[in-house]
């Protein structure tokens, strides 16, 4: 298999119509029938069903044209990415960040005026990234802790957390956040995958405190709307914190144990390896943040 077939097969697929998708390869139908019946040959398993003049993805070929799809997706922004190396007006700014505070956006804001040219490409889930390499972003915001301690950084900010509880719970009654509360309470957290939940959940775990159902959901608005009907609690970081402030279903309490507060820093790819923009950017975010005082 060879990525020409590919290309066939999911033209095929997308158009449903084997003349139609010759016409837009610019290939014989019959060259491209012949490609087809190779690719399902080598495979060992027919990939489409006729139904008239349409054919049609049977099951496998379904699962196949997922695969083939994301396959061609990334050689495309792989070939996007090593045009843009082997130019010097690379405008993207790469940023990873696990939610952006009000001071950082603000620090955006008046780079993308001084520099109208910018590109942003904002990746704010990386605490929830198996695998998290540096090389991917210009800047990396991330926790001060052993997952990242080979990553070298400026210290930038204090994350702390809310316990959030629907207004209609008894919990909410209270002042501030205790383990005590989290005693047979259902309670919701933010997870990427089996192996990254997030911090409170950690220190939730590492402390055993003890806990009513545990839900776990890979999107915020998820975890919003379980706290919002009050279905559970759950904890919010700061950064976060003006979505849920804004719903009257909401109460944020304060939780004063420093366990629930970890240090933030900030890191930048190696000047060789950054843009022009982007060393300007990271001189930029220096000077805002005085971090070089620091």
């Amino acid at each position: 298999m060879n990525i020409q077939q590919l290309r066939y097969f999911t033209a095929v697929a997308q158009l449903q119509n084997m003349s139609r998708a010759a016409d837009f390869l610019h290939v014989s139908q019959s060259a491209l029938s012949k490609q087809i019946a190779n690719l399902e040959t080598e495979l060992g398993v027919a990939l489409f069903e006729r139904r008239g003049k349409k054919i049609l993805l049977n099951q496998a070929g379904q699962r196949f044209f997922e695969s083939g799809n994301t396959i061609l997706q990334e050689l495309k922004a792989a070939e996007d990415d090593l045009r843009l190396l082997d130019s010097s007006r690379d405008q993207r700014i790469r940023i990873g960040t696990e939610g952006i505070t009000d001071d950082f956006l603000d620090c955006l804001s008046r780079f993308a005026k001084k520099y109208p040219e910018a590109e942003f490409i904002l990746n704010n889930r990386i605490e929830y990234a198996e695998h998290l390499n540096i090389n991917d972003f210009d800047a990396l915001i991330c926790p001060d802790e052993l997952r990242y301690e080979k990553l070298s950084g400026f210290p930038l900010f204090e994350e702390k957390y809310f316990f959030a509880t629907n207004t209609k719970s008894p919990l909410s009654s209270e002042s501030v956040f205790s383990p005590e509360m989290l005693k047979e309470s259902p309670v919701i957290f933010m997870r990427g995958n089996a192996f990254s939940p997030e911090f409170p959940f950690r220190v939730c775990n590492t402390l055993a405190f003890q806990m009513g159902t545990v839900y776990f959901t890979d999107t915020r608005g998820t975890h919003h709307r379980f706290i919002s009907q009050g279905i559970a609690s759950g904890f919010v970081p700061t950064s976060e914190s003006d979505f849920y402030r804004s719903d009257k279903n909401i109460r944020l309490l304060r939780i004063m144990d420093s366990r629930f507060t970890r240090s933030m820093k900030i890191c930048f790819l190696r000047e060789k390896h950054l843009s022009e923009l982007g060393i300007e950017f990271r001189q930029f975010v220096m000077d805002y943040y005085q971090l070089e005082k620091n």
